[in-house]
């Protein structure tokens, strides 16, 4: 599906066959990651939401007929969680969500986007704690294939550029699918592709 629908205030919209949806407003850069990613909606700040109403958005996405939308399953590109804040900063109500979501509709894929700021000694627990929910992949935020340029494209407010490789590596590792959203502007994008698969991710223009 090519256009972008409301599904409910602030919470939930579709974008190519995906459902979007945002549940906090804290935030490691400057920008929030859909905005950066060019998805609908990025600019909306969102309240927090509880795992119970992420989970009631969700449910009438799919009352409203969300599946109707596409011509097959195959299409159906499942649920993102992304929006104006970064999911990875409110994991426990990304793990509950994720708990009775996947309790009932088994199958749906789920992706998180993120910048990957996260500190190297919380690394490990993360991963295990989202692949342990049913999350099956992520896309990271990677516009720079240097600290310096890293540092002027995402102005992080936490983390830096060492710590996104290494949490790349530790998602990889437990076995979550990787995508490096790389921006089409980047000036160097033959480098950061390649620094991105040999961190073990694929890679995606944005």
């Amino acid at each position: 599906m090519s256009n972008t629908k409301s599904i409910a205030p602030a919470l939930t919209y579709s974008h190519q066959n995906r459902l979007m949806l945002s549940i906090n407003s804290e935030n490691p850069s400057t920008l929030s990651i859909a905005s950066r990613c060019q998805h609908a909606l990025a600019d909306i700040p969102v309240r927090d939401v509880s795992a119970a109403d992420a989970l009631q958005a969700l449910q009438q996405a799919y009352q409203d007929g969300y599946e109707q939308h596409a011509a097959n399953e195959f299409e159906l590109q499942g649920i993102a969680i992304a929006g104006h804040g970064d999911p990875l900063l409110a994991l426990a109500t990304v793990t509950e969500l994720m708990q009775r979501f996947k309790a009932i509709r088994h199958g749906v894929p789920v992706t998180l986007l993120s910048y990957g700021l996260v500190a190297p000694e919380q690394a490990e627990s993360i991963c295990q704690q989202l692949t342990d929910s049913g999350v099956e992949a992520l896309e990271i935020f990677f516009p720079a294939a240097n600290p310096p340029t890293y540092q002027t494209e995402v102005k992080p407010l936490i983390g830096d550029f060492s710590a996104v490789c290494h949490f790349i590596t530790t998602a990889v590792s437990h076995e979550l699918r990787v995508t490096a959203l790389v921006p089409e502007s980047a000036p160097a994008k033959s480098e950061i592709r390649q620094l991105a698969q040999a961190l073990g991710a694929t890679t995606k223009l944005v």
